[in-house]
């Protein structure tokens, strides 16, 4: 019980401090539509490019993630 909550605290925390421009661009590769509004809501810019050249909704669509894109232009 212990350690799950320790890694429960611990996701938290990286969520917390975590570039919010890079976790809005992980978070949409992964489809993580909480963590894209978590990551909105700490300011991170829709328009961000990854070091790969991408921005959340290109990798949104790429990824086939439809409500990601769908939250992704509403804030653009």
């Amino acid at each position: 019980m212990q350690k799950s909550t320790f890694a429960i605290v611990s996701l938290v925390l990286i969520s917390c401090t975590a570039n919010p421009n890079e976790s809005l661009v992980k978070a949409a590769s992964r489809g993580d539509i909480a963590e894209i509004e978590a990551a909105l809501g700490r300011g991170a810019n829709v328009d961000f490019v990854d070091k790969n050249g991408y921005d959340a909704l290109t990798i949104s669509t790429m990824r086939d993630k439809p409500e990601c894109v769908r939250i992704l232009l509403k804030r653009d």
